[in-house]
């Protein structure tokens, strides 16, 4: 409903200025002609406005020699669909008002406009190929839970278009549909979804996370290829087939959770990854893994551990699974994976309940330097589960390593899910602008988290502190209320983290470091930070 009226409204603001253009220029040169068997339009050159009346099918563009004079166009409820290039390279094209009675906007329709935006009506039921293709002006697009199929390459080489919304009853992607789209972050697919196209997503240069539809049961060719700051991936339940080159060079991609009931990976399906650790699913009966043997260009050079689970399932002749000398591959005694590990001179360690970790999702403990039984462990494989760290490098987490400023908020971030800021203006001079942290200290800011250091500064690389930790997971948590106000601390006075280490105290979250003491100015270790967020998130319940 407020869709509607705020589109009425539009649509009336228009016609207002409409009315005070001519009263001022009476000498406006009008176009008029037919675009279908009961639909007309006219144009005026001196405002810029296509009005476009009747009811029925669109079947003709007669206002094509006209185009360059388009600025909006105006289309009143009765039309029923947008025919193939309806407005194609009409580059001055700004603004459209649709009706709720379009149900098609055809093949190229928007194809090279200056749209920023547009609002899709309620009853649209089909996006054609190359709809808004090379709209590189638009920045948002909001597909309507009504639409069924979004068609091939309808939104390809939108390079401003930073948010993308797919309603739930949206069924069907065509190929590229959203490919070289560099400016989008991150993508949320309903479950009503069931099909999308190879390429979907290629060479989408700024795309972070994507949670796909549960429903999907094949990941197509080329669906990620080139998305070269992809780190978080959420495959379907449904998932079976991973095809060739899906996610080749995607860099930033370090993990992922492969689900039970996947059969087939195919030809460089991770290629060029980054990929640090795998675990192949029982339910995998082939695999053309990630690379082959005879393209060392093309190897997952980050990949150090593999686990095979299904001991029978069958290895592509010619392909690696990563690098020997490099990878180790974890593996049951006489299985395929073994004697491929052999015949190959990888280094291999057969399967057991020490390392490999079974609980909800399975992940193998990726980290040389976090030993099973620590009192941090359980915690840093949380973290990993839920994409909020992926370590420092090289097999390590680095876990006594003091925790800077950045990498604080950037936990908590990743904790919330990588949420986009509302705004990409920084206040701080010392965040840049593509650095690891940028959306994460915006975001912490919007949520009331830091303030910063001041002086404009956020301090990024400084060593944060337990006051200032346990007053992050506060406001992070919503800043509940604390029900013991009792002080049991000599060194927490009337403090800006009073409050914040009271309520650490009473949930659990940390007991200080000695009797009466809480240690706010020591600095915190990595492991001290994801068991205190650990506990954070275990305390919401």
């Amino acid at each position: 409903m407020r869709k509607n009226i705020l589109r009425h409204l539009s649509l009336l603001a228009l016609l207002i200025c409409l009315v005070c253009a001519l009263s001022v220029s009476a000498s406006a040169e009008t176009y008029k002609g037919s675009c279908g068997s009961y639909a007309k339009w006219t144009l005026d050159t001196d405002t810029g406005v296509l009005n476009i009346t009747g009811y029925g099918e669109m079947t003709t563009t007669s206002w094509s020699s006209q185009r360059t004079y388009i600025k909006s166009v105006v289309i009143e409820d009765g039309i029923t669909n947008l025919c193939d290039k309806a407005f194609s390279d009409c580059r001055n094209l700004e603004y459209v008002y649709l009706p709720d009675s379009i149900t098609t906007i055809g093949e190229s329709a928007f194809r090279y406009t200056k749209l920023q935006s547009i609002d899709l009506p309620d009853n649209l039921t089909n996006i054609g190929e190359l709809a808004f293709s090379h709209c590189e002006s638009l920045l948002s697009i909001e597909i309507p839970g009504t639409v069924r199929t979004v068609g091939d390459s309808a939104f390809s080489y939108c390079r401003k278009l930073k948010e993308v919304t797919i309603h739930e009853g949206v069924q069907s992607f065509g190929e590229y549909a959203f490919n070289e789209c560099d400016s989008l972050t991150a993508v949320v697919m309903p479950d009503t979804v069931t099909e999308i196209g190879s390429g979907m997503f290629e060479s989408c240069d700024g795309l972070i996370s994507v949670e796909l539809s549960d429903r999907i049961t094949e990941i197509p060719a080329y669906c990620f290829r080139h998305c070269d700051a992809l780190e978080r991936v959420i495959l379907p339940e449904d998932l079976e087939i991973i095809h060739h080159s899906a996610f080749y060079e995607t860099k930033a991609l370090k993990r992922i959770v492969l689900p039970d009931g996947l059969k087939t990976i195919a030809d460089s399906g991770f290629a060029s990854s980054g990929l640090e650790q795998i675990i192949l699913p029982a339910s995998m009966t082939d695999v053309g893994i990630l690379n082959r043997l005879d393209k060392a260009a093309l190897r997952c050079r980050s990949m150090t551990r593999i686990a095979v689970l299904n001991p029978e399932m069958k290895i592509g002749s010619g392909y690696s699974l990563g690098i020997p000398g490099t990878t180790t591959v974890y593996c049951y005694p006489d299985s395929t994976a073994h004697s491929f590990a052999v015949a190959n001179g990888y280094d291999f360690e057969f399967l057991t309940g020490d390392n490999l970790w079974t609980e909800t999702n399975p992940i193998l403990n990726p980290f040389k330097d976090v030993e099973a039984g620590q009192w941090y462990t359980d915690s840093v494989l949380w973290a990993v589960d839920n994409d909020i760290t992926t370590g420092t490098g090289a097999g390590l987490f680095s876990p006594l390593k003091d925790c800077t400023r950045a990498q604080v908020v950037t936990f908590l971030w990743r904790a919330a899910g990588s949420p986009a800021p509302k705004s990409q203006m920084m206040d701080f001079t010392d965040v840049p602008a593509g650095s690891y942290y940028y959306n994460a200290v915006l975001w912490a800011v919007e949520q009331g988290i830091t303030t910063g250091t001041g002086g404009s500064k956020f301090s990024p690389d400084m060593n944060c502190s337990r006051a200032q930790v346990v007053t992050f997971l506060y406001r992070y948590a919503g800043q509940p209320a604390v029900a013991n106000q009792t002080n049991p601390f000599r060194d927490v006075g009337n403090t800006y983290y009073r409050l914040p280490v009271l309520w650490a105290v009473e949930n659990g979250i940390t007991n200080g470091t000695a009797v009466g003491v809480f240690s706010p100015d020591t600095v915190c270790s990595r492991a001290q930070i994801v068991t205190f967020l650990h506990r954070t998130e275990s305390a919401k319940g």
